[in-house]
């Protein structure tokens, strides 16, 4: 017959063991997305930055400084 007492150490065992795979799988994700949303800011900025290379020198200024108010 089993013991209830071996079966909640056994229980409590594995949780202990798999609370690391969740942890380790939860910061992975976050480190993705924030990869991922850094790679579009400098995809962006590499974008305007191209655009405003285009622009005569005069009309740099103007643009210039309209996007940054």
């Amino acid at each position: 017959m089993v013991n209830p007492d071996n079966i909640v150490d056994v229980t409590r065992l594995i949780q202990l063991a798999v609370a690391p795979v969740f942890l380790l799988t939860a910061v992975g994700t976050i480190i993705g997305v924030l990869s991922n949303r850094l790679g579009r800011a400098v995809d962006r900025s590499r974008t305007l930055e191209d655009r405003l290379r285009q622009l005569q020198p005069r009309d740099r200024r103007r643009h210039a400084r309209n996007s940054i108010f």
